[in-house]
């Protein structure tokens, strides 16, 4: 990413890049060792770990207060 679009984010938006890089990170991850090999098998795995479920709270906690906690 360039340091343009870094510097014009505010924190809100370099929490959900963030959260999106992980995300693709984490299911590259998984194709290239061959443990998934479909979009359903993906959601099975991550919905199976404890990490995923974590992740899935953090996020979920992130947005909420992005959306409902904001000050205008």
């Amino acid at each position: 990413m360039s340091a343009a679009l870094l510097l014009g984010a505010v924190l809100g938006d370099r929490v959900w890049m963030a959260i999106a890089i992980v995300a693709a990170l984490g299911v590259a991850a998984s194709v290239r060792w061959r443990r998934v090999v479909s979009p359903w098998g993906v959601l099975r795995w991550f919905l199976q770990c404890w990490a995923g479920r974590g992740f899935v709270l953090l996020a979920w906690a992130i947005a909420g207060w992005h959306l409902f906690c904001q000050r205008p």
